[in-house]
Order: C-alpha cells, then sequence, then structure tokens
C-alpha cells in the first residue's frame, strides 16, 4: 500500500514538474489557481511547445492555437519557454494591450475569433467585428505569425479563394468543345439535305416525249424506274 502511494504521488509530481507552462509576460501558469485548469505542453517530440488547458478539455491544434470542443472556442494559451523568445511560441495577441475584460493580452490566454477570410483577431466575435471587416488580422504561416494585409499565401487556418487554375482552363475547353460539335452538326444536318435531292440520269428516248422537259446534264446516267416514277407527272398514266 505504501508502495503504491508513493508511485502515486511522484507521478503527480513528474506530471507538474514536466507541465511548466508560461504566459507571455513569464508567469508560471499552473502557479496560477484556477478551479479545474492544468496546462500540458502539446508537443513532446521539440525543446520548447505551446501549452493547452487540458484540464477543461482544450485540444492542441497543430498551428500551436488550442480548441474547446465543448464552447467551440479557439485560444492562445502558453508556451514551455518562459521568456517567449523561442520560434516554437506562438507570438499571437502578446501585447501589453488590454483585452475585453481589462487585462492585458500578454498576461492572461486569449480567445481567438477566425474571420470569414481565416485571418485571425485577438478577442470574442462580438469585439472583433472592425478587425474582420478592415483585413487588420493576423495569419499563421509556418509556424510564424505575421499580418493578414502583408500574406499573399494561405495560411495555416485560412482556405485558398479565387477560382482554380484547371477550372477555368476545363472551362474554356468546355466551350470550345461545344461550338465544334454545333458546327459538325450543322454540316451534318446540311449534307444529308443536300443527299435527298434526286441524282441527275437520262431518260429513255421513249419517255421523253410525256415528260416534262428537263435541264441539261453533264454526262447523265440511265435513270432507275424509281427516279422515272418520281419525275412522272400527275395526269401520266
Amino acid at each position: 500500500m505504501l508502495a503504491v502511494s508513493c508511485l502515486l504521488i511522484l507521478s503527480i509530481a513528474a506530471r507538474w514538474a514536466a507541465a511548466e507552462c508560461y504566459l507571455p509576460n513569464g508567469v508560471d501558469r499552473n502557479q496560477a489557481k484556477s478551479a479545474g485548469s492544468f496546462y500540458e505542453r502539446c508537443n513532446n517530440a521539440t525543446d520548447v511547445s505551446m501549452c493547452c488547458n487540458t484540464g477543461l478539455g482544450d485540444i492542441c491544434r497543430e498551428n500551436g492555437l488550442c480548441f474547446n470542443p465543448n464552447t467551440e472556442q479557439v485560444w492562445r494559451e502558453s508556451c514551455t519557454d518562459p521568456t517567449w523568445k523561442s520560434p516554437s511560441c506562438l507570438k499571437l495577441c502578446v501585447s501589453d494591450i488590454l483585452n475585453s475584460e481589462g487585462v492585458a493580452m500578454l498576461s492572461t490566454d486569449i480567445m481567438i475569433t477566425i474571420c470569414t477570410d481565416g485571418s485571425l483577431c485577438c478577442g470574442s466575435r462580438d469585439v472583433t467585428e472592425d478587425c474582420c471587416r478592415d483585413g487588420s488580422g493576423f495569419v499563421i504561416k509556418d509556424g510564424e505569425v505575421v499580418a493578414a494585409s502583408q500574406d499573399n499565401s494561405s495560411p495555416d487556418d485560412k482556405s485558398s479563394s479565387g477560382p482554380d487554375k484547371a477550372v477555368i482552363i476545363g472551362a474554356v475547353l468546355g466551350s470550345v468543345l461545344g461550338v465544334v460539335l454545333i458546327v459538325l452538326a450543322a454540316l451534318f444536318i446540311r449534307r444529308k439535305r443536300r443527299g435527298r435531292k434526286p441524282r441527275p440520269c437520262r431518260v429513255p428516248l421513249m419517255r421523253r416525249l410525256t415528260l416534262p422537259p428537263l435541264r441539261p446534264q453533264k454526262d447523265p446516267r440511265p435513270c432507275s424506274r424509281l427516279q422515272l416514277n418520281y419525275m412522272r407527272p400527275r395526269n401520266f398514266k
């Protein structure tokens, strides 16, 4: 029983020792007494990593942000580097500007709003309308935070917009093919109508007196019985 208790104490102590997650102002997030909160590093394979509040159900995202599935809210939380100088610390919303609660952003977790264009703004949706509308937010590109106005490529949280080149090429080829098919259909119908006209032929001498005069033809061939019937006048018996 004593051995089990010692192992439990050691595991808890090791957990707390390994979970050193700091705010941008250098305060250890786990030292701040908050009900149900416990911060853990997101990546154990690197020396420095962002942290998320797993005690409240936050989930680490690949771009360093945290997502809470219960509230469906994204957060920028803490980092294992107390100086926040490491490139692995996501330097998003880390200024001394006060948030909507009157707390400096560098001294607390910051709620992140994802705008319709994919850019990121600091604060809840009701206080980031101007930021999203003006395009003054940020994007995460290759692990770094850059201004959305200076980024020309698709960020980690932004889906590319605009027409796809493949779609444009397909539309052009489809239009050209449609025109070609229309022209071919018109030529086919015209040729078919021409083929319905009776071919020139040579009428036998015995019937030339009873048939209407024909236009002179170049090297006509003898008429078939079907052609003679076709040329027969209505009063011919």
